[in-house]
């Protein structure tokens, strides 16, 4: 029996019951017919969010596809449904990201497309819908290199902004993403016009973030990114510098046990190596060495990327030995990359 089993589940889990509650009060009216299913979608996302059991994720994703299937879904509220279409389509992405089945994904956009197909332009949560729509555009492009599935995405995210205001609160996450994309378009085409907006959407994301906050940080490296792009490009110095002032400025905002602050650093020295094979002054070498140390520090032996990390690191001790003749920097890179093997 669903409910019985719905009520067992809650009685074992008090904290997932009380978020329950919480998330009822948030949502539209359930009618009868669907309560037990929405719930035991809500219960079985926050059992995977919490204990990562692919189970509670089956069951999650068969709870909101037994509400879309059910006769009278098309009978109940506007609200309603686009609520259903849009949680559902999170919850089938969440389960492509974690088993890699494209039927997910194709699920999850379906579902998406539709929401936004049933808005109209002034729609408080259209934007919502869009920037969801343009995740799961990115993920499929991501996944089959189809051009068409980046051309979507980057016009979902250019709908969303043109329909909030500029002091609207996630308008700078919005603007990240459209920089990402962009920047892939660039990468795909080689249109620097594209590069260009990637790096004005930067830059206002940057503008509309406040101090001091990993949001900040995390638009400051997307900034970043695209300057020393276009660095490699045009070869104008400046890009370069601002790349190193923004990465420098984006660590100033990350916490020391942060996750994000090893690929900070691997960047940091990658732009400072980039320096030092224009100016060939020792100092950036060697604060590039320091960054590509610390990284190491904060990367887990068993991490994918510290191999990369290593091999960056034995570069630049290969090069300081090559500056200096210090057979210390000689033997450091052999190390460097014993380890990284």
């Amino acid at each position: 029996n669903n409910q019985e089993d719905l009520e067992m589940a809650l009685a074992a889990r008090p904290d997932l019951h009380a978020k329950l509650i919480a998330a009822l009060s948030n949502e539209p009216s359930v009618q009868a017919q669907f309560r037990v299913d929405w719930q035991k979608a809500q219960v079985g996302l926050q059992y995977y969010s919490q204990e990562n059991d692919y189970r509670k994720l089956d069951e999650a994703t068969a709870a909101w596809e037994r509400i879309l299937q059910h006769h009278t879904f098309s009978e109940a509220s506007d609200e309603f449904q686009l609520m259903v279409h849009n949680d559902g389509g999170s919850v089938f992405l969440q389960r492509y990201w974690a088993k890699g089945q494209l039927t997910d994904l194709d699920r999850a956009l379906h579902l998406w497309q539709t929401a936004v197909q049933h808005t109209t332009f002034d729609h408080p949560y259209r934007t919502i819908y869009l920037n969801n729509l343009g995740i799961g555009l990115s993920a499929r492009y991501t996944h089959t290199g189809h051009l068409a599935d980046l051309e979507m995405a980057i016009a979902a995210w250019e709908d969303a902004l043109q329909n909030t205001p500029p002091d609207w609160p996630n308008r700078a996450a919005l603007l990240t993403n459209l920089s990402n994309v962009l920047r892939d378009r660039y990468a795909r085409t080689g249109q620097l016009a594209d590069l260009e907006t990637a790096i004005a959407a930067a830059h206002e994301a940057v503008y509309r973030t406040l101090p001091n906050t990993p949001a900040r940080a995390r638009c400051l490296n997307n900034l970043a990114i695209g300057l020393r792009i276009r660095y490699t490009c045009t070869g104008q110095e400046a890009d370069l510098e601002a790349a190193i002032i923004a990465y420098q400025d984006a660590l100033h905002s990350t916490p020391l046990d942060s996750p994000d602050r090893a690929s900070l650093l691997n960047n940091l020295g990658n732009s400072l190596s980039d320096r030092y094979a224009l100016t060939s002054q020792l100092y950036d070498l060697e604060m590039a060495i320091t960054a590509y140390q610390e990284a190491i520090q904060h990367t887990s032996p068993d991490s994918p990327v510290r191999a990369m990390y290593l091999n960056n690191l034995g570069l630049g001790l290969h090069n300081h030995y090559i500056h200096t003749g210090q057979l210390a920097d000689h033997r450091q890179p052999k190390r460097c990359a014993a380890y990284a093997a």
